[in-house]
């Protein structure tokens, strides 16, 4: 964890209407006006097919004029579905300054946030040594909600050593019991809990949870 801060940020769909009534409205009277217009084609087509005056110049104007019609038919239907569906990303970021107290509260709304996932938890912690600022009582309620929440979603710890280091010398002891833990949950569910050592890479600890929460320290 640096000396700086920490960065919670969420991502989700929302639905947006703005002038999503006007515009639908819109869109459906364009409809329906191309559907009269090709319903009168197909009855001029037909009424002179019928007397015996369909020309073949006046066949191919009708023909392309349907054929116009039915392309404009069809972007309206299109447009009309767009608006049925429309939706945005909105993006939520609150910045946690890692002060006094700032790391007890990141503990608590990380594990708060832990505690509401209902797909799976992904993190990477960073090469660097992390300083704990934190209260032991923050730590480990962050700690036990992410074993309490592997029971119910699935769970992935990557750690960033180097040949020749080692993790006990790399990380506090509160992670290495969290890690004990982890390992011994393994075999004990049916979730994917997993526990992986790579190659340094990212400098920055980092949790994504439910692809909706980016949590950076």
């Amino acid at each position: 964890m640096n000396r700086f801060g920490a960065l919670l940020q969420q991502m989700h769909l929302t639905h947006h209407p703005g002038n999503f009534t006007g515009r639908l409205r819109w869109v459906r009277h364009l409809k329906h006006l191309l559907l009269i217009i090709l319903g009168g084609v197909l009855v001029q087509v037909l009424h002179h097919w019928w007397v015996g005056t369909l020309s073949k110049t006046w066949l191919l104007a009708a023909v392309l004029v349907f054929s116009l019609v039915s392309i404009c038919f069809m972007f309206a239907l299109v447009l009309e579905e767009m608006e049925n569906v429309q939706q945005a990303v909105q993006t939520q970021t609150r910045f946690i300054p890692l002060d006094e107290y700032g790391c007890d509260r990141l503990y608590a709304e990380t594990a708060k946030i832990v505690a509401k996932a209902k797909e799976g938890i992904f993190a990477v912690n960073s090469f660097l040594k992390e300083e704990f600022n934190a209260g032991e009582d923050s730590r480990a309620m962050y700690f036990n909600t992410l074993i309490e929440k592997s029971h119910q979603v699935n769970y992935v710890r990557i750690l960033q050593v180097d040949e020749g280091e080692s993790v006990s010398e790399m990380f506090n002891p509160d992670y290495i019991e969290h890690f004990k833990h982890m390992i011994a949950r393994i075999d004990a569910t049916d979730r994917t809990i997993e526990l992986l050592r790579v190659r340094p890479k990212y400098p920055n600890t980092f949790l994504i949870i439910d692809d909706d929460w980016l949590i950076l320290q």
